[in-house]
């Protein structure tokens, strides 16, 4: 059974697109590791249909949620032939977390996305 249940704050402002009439966006979510100060883990996450308006409507970067769905892997040839992995979470579904004043200070706290990974000691697993 593929089931992932996440919890962590929006790393990155969020942005609505369509593609072939559904809404999708795509988005990082930063998730504490469990020993307090050894940093945090980078979730590429992607959302559809209404999941996807509701958490660009009322969500943004820095807000913290709880996310559920299925993790997707995929693979794709680079321009040097190369095969390259992805890996995704795809929601299904997903909660608020803390209050509305609690997200807009951390949004306004929260340094740059590519800042952040790029002191990351795990730079060997690619996100897209």
């Amino acid at each position: 059974m593929n089931v992932c249940t996440m919890h962590g704050r929006i790393a990155n402002e969020l942005e609505l697109r369509q593609v072939n009439d559904k809404c999708l966006t795509n988005f990082t979510l930063a998730v504490d590791r469990e020993k307090k100060g050894s940093g945090c883990d980078w979730i590429p996450c992607v959302a559809w249909g209404k999941t996807a308006e509701v958490i660009c409507k009322y969500m943004h970067k820095g807000s913290e949620i709880a996310v559920t769905g299925r993790w997707h892997s995929d693979s794709y040839k680079d321009k040097n032939g190369n095969k390259q992995y992805t890996h995704k979470l795809s929601i299904s579904s997903m909660d608020f977390c803390g209050s509305r004043a609690d997200n807009q200070e951390q949004a306004e706290n929260m340094p740059n996305l590519d800042d952040m990974m790029a002191n990351d000691v795990d730079d060997a697993i690619p996100f897209n």
